[in-house]
């Protein structure tokens, strides 16, 4: 895999917007998402392999943003020392924005992905700069 040139934030709106569009925009990985949820505590290998290759990887991919962000000096140490011990803090709003149209097939309106994109990249944006 080729290095990135892109800053910290940059590469941190890029993987955002593949997690939003990937998870929340994709009905099937939203259907994957719901057998997780109703399967993984019946079938271990299943919640094993969603852990390791799904979450794992997203998590690894995500902290080595951060790192990238910390060393620049875009994102502060003590806040990559908070997200590295929970790493599911980052990316809980989009599991969440996930179940909500997983639970949302009757209502009229659903959140806007874009608008829900921004507000988690400003939460967590303001997070991470030095202070």
């Amino acid at each position: 895999m080729a290095q990135s040139t892109a800053g910290g934030e940059a590469l941190l709106r890029a993987v955002l917007d593949i997690a939003y569009r990937g998870l929340v925009g994709e009905a099937k990985a939203r259907e994957f998402l719901r057998l997780m949820i109703g399967e993984a505590s019946r079938v271990p290998d299943l919640a094993k392999f969603y852990l390791q290759e799904i979450t794992g990887r997203g998590n690894r991919a995500l902290l080595g943003v951060l790192e990238k962000g910390a060393a620049t000096g875009e994102f502060s140490a003590d806040a990559l020392a908070r997200f590295k011990a929970m790493p599911e803090a980052l990316v809980a709003p989009i599991v969440m924005a996930a179940l909500q149209r997983l639970t949302s097939n009757h209502w009229d309106e659903v959140p806007d992905l874009e608008a829900q994109m921004a507000a988690h990249l400003d939460l967590i944006l303001n997070g991470l700069r030095p202070r």
